[in-house]
C-alpha cells in the first residue's frame, strides 16, 4: 500500500514538471470559423482590398487571440506555408479579427482567391488552421464590360387614367458553343429596372428585385452568378424579363393630380446589359453579350410596378420563350441604349429572397369576394395555385387590416394601387403564378373572381426581405415584452428589403436616413447586417 502511494505521487509529480516543460509548444483549441470576406461568406467582390473577418471558437472560457496568421492564394495547393503566392502575413501580433484588409498581390479581374486563418491564443499557444474560404473578383475595370444596354420601349402601350403602367418587355438570343470541354463559366448581369435571367428554360439565381436600389445616376449594381452548370456544348437560350422597379416605375407618393411627378424619377425605359464568359479546358475563352442581335417583344406581364402591383395573362404566354428552337421571328430587334457613365459596381448588400413561407389561418366570403386571413403581417408576395376556365381573372388585394364588418382596408395605402391580377389560361391541371417584380405589406388577401370557396392551400405567403443573418434572440416570461420582440424582428425583416425602408406597405418605401439611424443599433443585435448596410 505505501510503495503504491509513493508510485502515485511520482506520476503526479513527472506530469507537472512535463507541464512546465511543453506548455509553450502545446497546440491550443483556438480556431477560426465564419470566414468572410466583405462581410460575406464566399462572394464575389470588386473592392481591390477586400476586408477579412472570422469568429474564433474555444471550449476554453475567457480565450482571447493575441496573434494570427493569413495565407492567401491563387489555387487550393498553394495554401500552404511557403506556397501562398498572394499573400502571407506572417505572423502578426493583434487580437483583430474583423476587417482585416487585404495587403497582398494587386489583385485581378475574374481572380479566385482562397485563403485560410490561424490564431494564437491567451497563452501564446498556436491554434489549427481553419477551414479554408474562397472570394472571386468581379469585373474591375470599365472595359470588361463589352455588352450593350439593350431593351424594348413600351411606354406607349401603358397609358391610364391614374397610373401609366407598361408591359414588361422579353428579351431573348440563341447561341451556339462549339466547345464541349467547359471548365467553368460566369453571368455578369444588370439592368437599370429590374431583371430576371434565364438559360434554357431556368431562371437564374433564386433572388428578387435585382439589381437592388440605388442612385442610377451615380451607381448601377451587377450580380455574378456562376452558370457552369447551366450550359452546355452545343445551343444554348438566353432570356430576361425586364421590369421598371425603382428605376423607371413608381416610387415614393404624391397627390393624384401630381403622381406621375414620382414615376420614371431616374429613367423612362428598363435596359438590359449581360454577358456570359465562358472558360475552357484548353485555357480558351469565349464570350456572349447583349447587342443589337438579341430579339424582343412582350406577352403575359401586361403590368408591372414595384407600389401598384403585376397583371399576369396566362394566355398571352410565350411557350418556351427562353429555350432553343424558340421562334421568334415575329419578335423585333431590342433597342440600344447609351453607354452610361454611372459606375458599374458589384452589389455589396444580401440579396432578397424568400426568407420563410405562411399558409393562410382561414378564409371567408365577404360581400362576394374571398379573404384569407394569412395570421401575421409580413413584407411579400403570394404564390397562387388555381384551376379555372380560360379567361377567369382574379383580382388580389392587400391589406393589413379589415373594418369591423370585414371589409379589407385599404386607405392607409394612399396612392399604392397594391393589386395583383391573374387571367388565367384554362389549364386542367391547375396552374401557379408568383409575381416577380412586385411585394406588398399585408396580412389579409381579398380575392375577387372566385367561383366557389377556396381551398386554403390555394394560396401560400412568400416572405420577402434581404437575406440579413440571425445573430441574437429574445424571450423572457413576459408574454407581452415577447409578443413586443417578435413585432420588432418581424417589422425589421419587412423593412430591410434591400435597403432601409420607412414601410412596407404605402405609396412610400423610402430610404429616410432617420429612421435608419436611429434603429441601427437595435437591428444590429438581431442581425448581421455590415453588408445590407454596405
Amino acid at each position: 500500500m505505501k510503495n503504491t502511494v509513493h508510485y502515485k505521487f511520482a506520476f503526479l509529480f513527472c506530469l507537472l514538471i512535463s507541464s512546465f516543460v511543453f506548455c509553450g509548444n502545446k497546440e491550443s483549441d483556438i480556431k477560426a470559423t465564419y470566414l468572410r470576406c466583405e462581410y460575406k461568406e464566399n462572394p464575389v467582390t470588386d473592392a481591390s482590398k477586400p476586408r477579412l473577418s472570422w469568429v474564433l471558437n474555444s471550449i476554453q472560457r475567457g480565450q482571447v487571440q493575441t496573434a494570427y496568421r493569413i495565407l492567401v492564394a491563387s489555387t487550393p495547393d498553394k495554401l500552404y506555408d511557403g506556397k501562398a503566392d498572394l499573400w502571407d502575413t506572417k505572423k502578426v501580433l493583434s487580437d483583430k479579427t474583423y476587417q482585416v484588409e487585404y495587403d497582398g498581390q494587386p489583385l485581378q479581374s475574374r481572380e479566385t482567391c482562397y485563403w485560410k486563418v490561424m490564431s494564437w491564443d491567451k497563452d501564446g499557444n498556436p491554434g489549427t488552421w481553419s477551414k479554408p474560404a474562397k472570394w472571386e473578383m468581379g469585373l474591375l475595370n470599365e472595359t470588361d464590360w463589352t455588352g450593350e444596354w439593350v431593351g424594348l420601349n413600351l411606354n406607349n402601350l401603358g397609358k391610364g387614367k391614374v397610373y401609366n403602367l407598361p408591359p414588361a418587355p422579353f428579351l431573348r438570343k440563341d447561341v451556339v458553343i462549339n466547345n464541349e470541354k467547359i471548365k467553368k463559366a460566369r453571368l455578369y448581369v444588370t439592368a437599370k429596372g429590374l431583371y430576371q435571367f434565364y438559360i434554357n428554360g431556368k431562371k437564374v439565381g433564386n433572388d428578387f428585385l435585382k439589381p437592388g436600389w440605388t442612385d442610377y445616376n451615380k451607381r448601377i449594381y451587377y450580380q455574378t452568378y456562376d452558370i457552369t452548370g447551366n450550359i452546355k456544348a452545343g445551343k444554348n437560350a438566353f432570356g430576361a424579363v425586364l421590369s421598371y422597379g425603382w428605376y423607371a416605375g413608381y416610387i415614393g407618393y404624391g397627390l393624384v393630380a401630381n403622381y406621375s411627378k414620382v414615376k420614371n424619377f431616374y429613367g423612362d425605359v428598363p435596359e438590359l446589359m449581360a454577358q456570359v464568359e465562358v472558360e475552357y479546358v484548353n485555357g480558351s475563352t469565349e464570350k456572349f453579350v447583349t447587342d443589337k442581335t438579341w430579339k424582343a417583344g412582350y406577352g403575359p406581364i401586361v403590368e408591372s410596378d414595384i407600389l401598384n402591383g403585376e397583371t399576369y395573362d396566362a394566355n398571352k404566354e410565350f411557350i418556351d420563350w427562353n429555350k432553343t428552337g424558340f421562334n421568334d421571328s415575329n419578335w423585333q430587334p431590342v433597342e440600344l441604349f447609351q453607354k452610361t457613365e454611372s459606375k458599374l459596381e458589384c452589389f455589396p448588400g444580401n440579396p432578397v429572397i424568400v426568407t420563410e413561407t405562411i399558409n393562410p389561418k382561414s378564409v371567408f366570403l365577404h360581400k362576394g369576394k374571398y379573404i384569407f386571413d394569412m395570421g401575421q403581417n409580413f413584407a411579400g408576395v403570394v404564390k397562387l395555385k388555381v384551376k379555372g376556365s380560360k379567361g377567369d381573372t382574379l383580382v388580389i388585394r392587400y391589406g393589413e387590416m379589415l373594418y369591423p364588418d370585414s371589409t379589407l382596408l385599404t386607405e392607409n395605402l394612399r396612392m399604392a394601387r397594391a393589386t395583383d391580377t391573374y387571367i388565367l389560361r384554362g389549364s386542367r391541371s391547375g396552374e401557379e403564378w408568383t409575381p416577380d417584380f412586385t411585394y406588398h405589406g399585408f396580412r389579409y388577401v381579398e380575392i375577387k373572381g372566385l367561383k366557389k370557396k377556396p381551398e386554403l392551400s390555394m394560396i401560400t405567403g412568400l416572405v420577402l426581405g434581404s437575406n440579413t443573418p440571425v445573430t441574437g434572440s429574445f424571450q423572457c416570461s413576459d408574454k407581452m415584452v415577447n409578443q413586443l420582440y417578435h413585432n420588432i424582428t418581424w417589422t425589421q425583416r419587412a423593412n430591410f428589403m434591400d435597403i432601409p425602408t420607412d414601410c412596407p406597405q404605402r405609396d412610400e418605401r423610402l430610404g429616410w436616413t432617420g429612421d435608419a439611424q436611429v434603429y441601427v443599433s437595435s437591428a444590429t443585435l438581431n442581425m448581421d447586417i455590415a453588408a445590407f448596410y454596405s
